[in-house]
């Protein structure tokens, strides 16, 4: 009897793993592109360092994940991108990385980054950590993706906006965390809006004491100048400070409705005295400010049909997604678009004076897509007044010192092979993004045409009815449990 039992119990355990990875296999998301080998020959090109002369009729040789030497290219030279331009990949300052669950959203995140040409990223602030992982797996060839620089948890006052993120209440817990993310291996340190001034001084000490960089939100408490923050986000706090008790982006961005012309020459003025970038963010602020005209329409069309249901429904909904969302008033969305203008305005002076600018695009802000956000980015900048090679210079090269990495987003032998190979020249016309032919990440060349056919694969596993259906649930229990509803 007890041997039946037994072999009823194992036919049962069976059936139920195998119904498991059935459902689980449905779901998960495939596997689009197979990780090339490194390495690349790119023949009779024009290499284009932004704010440098061009140089035609070039070879470019990358062996490992290094371009190991830029020459003369053959006579005969030959190959697919004969004719064609090479430039730098984007680098996208401002991500946030998906969570660590069962559908590779990772594997999505990096597969759309380079499909649009971002060839590193900077995740400001993880939710669970996961972004380190992340960052290790794309170094090891895992899965296709950009470079990852990490700044691992928020570090916020008491109570913190947003879960999982470290409590600094005083200078010593300050220095303490920052300790502790250091022996993390994070590349920076985020701060957020409810620290106060003196603990966000030690923590800046602690973070430069270790060669790591503060990055941010102003927090509300504390005027711009005296947060000197390394890379400050979203331009909060550059118009002033936010009304006691601001938790809204629109009442963060308030001040803005009122700014005046001696706040337009004091933020360059500071940022240049103390050698401060500023990461305007526009393109979330954007589709931030349209939320609810985007969720509207999100089944038939715009960019969040380039991502799974779940995202523009449940995550992106204004009801029950993101936080961000849930406490934004009608009133809200057109608060944020009143201060557009004068937004634009201080990018473009802030460009004017040489100050350092950086594109990030804020990615899983609602409706902002990975990859495509960082050449709606590019746009706006340009709508913003600021010159296209600064655009590019600021998309390139201009991340280096932050992200501290020696020839980061250069074109030059011993550089990180990270670049893009363009049929027309988009350092004239930013309607040239429309022509990448193939994009290297980290060595690892990637046609457009295999990009295309990997996006084909994913929309295809989005229709899938199980897929929709399971995933709509489990993303709708997840968001109940990490967001709870205010009782």
């Amino acid at each position: 009897m007890l041997r039946k039992l037994i072999a009823v119990l194992v036919v049962v355990a069976v059936l139920f793993v195998t119904a498991g990875l059935y459902v689980l296999s449905r779901i998960r998301l495939p596997v689009v592109l197979d990780v090339p080998e490194q390495g690349a020959v790119i023949d009779g090109v024009t290499v284009i360092n932004p704010g440098q002369p061009a140089e035609p009729g070039r070879r470019v040789v990358v062996e490992g994940g290094r371009i190991t030497r830029i020459e003369a290219a053959p006579a005969d030279a030959g190959g697919p991108y004969v004719g064609a331009f090479v430039l730098p990949g984007l680098t996208d300052m401002h991500v946030h990385l998906p969570l660590e669950i069962y559908l590779r959203q990772a594997e999505l995140f990096g597969f759309l980054f380079l499909r649009y040409g971002v060839t590193a990223v900077r995740d400001a602030g993880s939710l669970d950590g996961s972004s380190l992982e992340y960052r290790e797996r794309v170094r090891r060839g895992d899965f296709a993706g950009p470079r990852i620089y990490a700044c691992g948890p928020f570090v916020d006052g008491d109570p913190p906006q947003w879960p999982s993120s470290k409590v600094a209440r005083t200078p010593d817990e300050g220095r303490a965390v920052v300790d502790e993310l250091a022996a993390l291996g994070v590349d920076c340190i985020k701060a957020y809006n409810r620290l106060d001034a003196p603990t966000l001084a030690a923590i800046r000490e602690a973070a430069h004491a270790k060669g790591l960089q503060v990055i941010g939100h102003v927090p509300s408490r504390i005027p711009y100048e005296q947060a000197l923050l390394d890379d400050a986000q979203h331009l909060i706090g550059a118009a002033g400070m936010p009304p006691e008790g601001a938790k809204s982006m629109a009442e963060l961005l308030s001040p803005w409705r009122t700014v005046d012309k001696d706040q337009y020459a004091l933020i360059p003025r500071t940022a240049l005295a103390n050698d401060l970038a500023n990461t305007p963010t526009l393109v979330a602020l954007e589709q931030l400010a349209t939320a609810a005209e985007n969720y509207e329409r999100a089944s038939s069309e715009g960019v969040g049909l380039l991502l799974p249901r779940y995202f523009r429904d449940v995550i992106w909904n204004p009801t029950i997604g993101l936080p961000v969302l849930r406490i934004m008033k009608q009133e809200d969305y057109a608060a944020i678009r009143e201060t557009r203008a004068a937004r634009f305005r201080m990018v473009r002076i802030l460009s004017a004076a040489g100050a350092r600018l950086h594109l990030g695009t804020d990615v899983q802000i609602p409706f902002v897509v990975p990859g495509d956000s960082m050449q709606r980015e590019m746009r706006l900048f340009l709508e913003a007044g600021v010159p296209l090679e600064s655009i590019w210079i600021y998309a390139t090269r201009g991340a280096a010192k932050a992200l501290n990495v020696p020839d980061h987003g250069e074109l030059r032998d011993g550089a990180p092979a990270d670049l893009l190979i363009f049929r027309q020249d988009p350092t004239k016309s930013l309607n040239a993004l429309e022509s990448l032919e193939a994009v290297v990440a980290q060595g690892r060349l990637y046609t457009i045409a295999t990009l295309n056919e990997g996006m084909k694969r994913y929309l295809l596993h989005y229709e899938d009815p199980w897929f929709d259906d399971i995933t709509m649930r489990m993303t709708k229990l997840a968001m109940e449990r990490m967001f709870p509803a205010a009782k």
